[in-house]
């Protein structure tokens, strides 16, 4: 219960997507996309949060997370869907429960319809089944009835990796028509303080999803695709495809 309302009012002052979560005795799993903060330091602030209630509650001190998260990039539709499913059956398969819909920490119910915390973000899963969202849960439902064990598709290994808090956040945008960042603050979030990374001339996936993500923050705060292009190196036709991707 804490931990889920530690969740949703930092969802509620740093704005993300959550299209996934599932709840376990010794982590969680976690599906989300950034809007205006990192993913790394939102994750700091609710786990710090967590770790404060969970000492004061039992009078211990110490760290109540064992490490550093680990994520990894999803961008293709097949693989967000088995992704959902895996973590969704992750009780099932650690013996904790007969049925993910029998296990009340994960977004599960919330895709069935029959319960919502309020935290889930059930539109872009529930529109790649079918328009409709009763058909679509329907078909959710056949989907979520493949095997228990089976494991989402392979990904590059590439895209795996630690990530670290970096050491500051950018402002909410309250005025769209004000820019509240720098174009170096933005890389320096974007890019978890290495903004080098940024300007390598690599299709490596990892490499190009920072880029990405520069891009859509930067054009969000306010700035020109001509002036991305320039703090980025790149043509502006390249940063103009991307923006028009992405």
């Amino acid at each position: 219960g804490r931990f889920f309302d530690i969740f949703a009012d930092t969802k509620k002052k740093r704005p993300f997507k959550l299209y996934a979560y599932c709840l376990m005795s010794n982590h969680i799993h976690l599906v989300l996309s950034s809007l205006f903060f990192s993913i790394s330091s939102t994750l700091s602030i609710i786990e710090s949060r967590y770790a404060k209630y969970f000492n004061k509650r039992l009078n211990r001190i110490g760290h109540v997370f064992y490490d550093r998260f680990k994520s990894l990039i999803c961008q293709r539709d097949s693989y967000f869907k088995a992704l959902i499913r895996y973590i969704h059956f992750n009780p099932v398969r650690a013996g904790m429960s007969t049925d993910p819909a029998a296990w009340p920490y994960s977004s599960h119910l919330e895709y069935l319809g029959y319960k919502s915390r309020g935290l889930v973000d059930q539109e872009l899963l529930l529109e790649m089944f079918h328009p409709d969202r009763k058909l679509a849960r329907e078909t959710y439902t056949e989907f979520m009835s493949a095997d228990a064990h089976a494991a989402p598709p392979v990904v590059d290994p590439a895209t795996l990796a630690p990530m670290i808090y970096p050491d500051r956040t950018l402002p909410l945008i309250t005025d769209p028509e004000s820019i509240q960042a720098s174009l170096h603050e933005v890389a320096q979030v974007c890019s978890n303080g290495d903004t080098a990374l940024l300007r390598i001339p690599s299709k490596r996936r990892n490499l190009c999803s920072m880029r990405h993500e520069f891009m859509r923050q930067a054009f969000q705060y306010g700035y020109p695709p001509t002036q991305i292009a320039a703090y980025l190196g790149l043509s502006l036709s390249a940063v103009s495809r991307t923006l028009n991707r992405i």
